[in-house]
């Protein structure tokens, strides 16, 4: 779906939406191991993991992750 304005329909609504969040993450979802890496970071600036706790599964294949990275089906 490219050149359809994604990315500007999201920061669109972050933008009319602002009051009802106190923060906004953005996660690249190019890749699977952006997707990883981008919730691990968010996991981390939020205390919710240790910098030094290696994870031993990715985070792909953690609960509540998953769902991130399958493929999804093209919306009619």
């Amino acid at each position: 779906m490219g050149g359809v304005g994604k990315i500007q329909c999201a920061f669109g609504y972050v933008y009319e939406y602002r009051h009802e969040y106190q923060w906004v993450y953005w996660v690249s979802a190019a890749n699977r191991s952006l997707i990883s890496s981008g919730y691990e970071g968010i996991a981390l600036e939020e205390s919710l993991a240790s910098p030094d706790e290696a994870p031993e599964k990715s985070a792909t294949d953690r609960p509540g992750t998953a769902w991130a990275t399958e493929e999804l089906a093209p919306c009619d």
